[in-house]
Formats: C-alpha cells, structure tokens, sequence
C-alpha cells in the first residue's frame, strides 16, 4: 500500500513549542510523525499518520473528533506493536484533518499528569 508523506506545515498557522519531535516509517510503509508536548501539567503525546487500513477510516470526517477509543483501537494497537506506546493508554483521542487526498489523523495520548 504507499501513503502520502506528512507535511504538518501546510496546515500549522501557529507557533508550536515541542518537548520532542520525530518523524519516520513504520513497518508497513506508512509515514508518521510523534510529537511529544505538555500544557497546564498534562504531557501528551500526538502521532499523525494515515487513517488508510483502519477502522475509523470508514468514519473518516474533515475536522472530525473523535473521543470513543473503541473506534480507533486498532491504531492504538498499532502504536503499541510498533512500541511508539508500551500500553494502550488510559485517555487518547483522534482528529481528521487534511485534505481528501492528503488525509492525516492525530492521535492524542496523555501519557503524564503532574499535580
């Protein structure tokens, strides 16, 4: 299957302070970029990929959020077998953007909380 590459610049229209940013290419070919941030004592991380291949791209909307993670397990599986996570994560949320032939979905996963 080939993926589009990501380019989060044609879409940022702000400044983005980042703790760690990486890109790459997971095992089936599919281009990625993880970005690893905090915000009122929250860490999270966010990975962009393609929807293609998983379930929520049948549900696959612009600017689409989506809370329910029963609909977006299987790219939490995914992150888990490709040890971007060590664990499905307690929260983690997705979000479509893009364009219809450059769809991108993040994926959000709080993997801190400091108190």
């Amino acid at each position: 299957m080939k993926f589009n590459s990501i380019d989060l610049n044609k879409y940022r229209t702000e400044e983005v302070s980042n703790i760690f940013s990486r890109s790459g290419v997971f095992s089936d070919g599919r281009p990625y970029i993880v970005e690893n941030w905090a915000e009122e004592h929250i860490t999270m991380l966010t990975v962009y990929l393609s929807p293609i291949g998983f379930q929520i791209d049948a549900h696959y909307e612009l600017d689409a959020s989506f809370e329910n993670k029963a609909l977006f397990h299987d790219i939490l599986d995914y992150l888990v077998s490709e040890k971007i996570i060590s664990a499905l994560p307690e929260f983690a949320s997705a979000y479509c953007f893009g364009s219809e032939e450059d769809r991108i979905l993040s994926v959000n996963i709080c993997i801190g909380m400091d108190d």
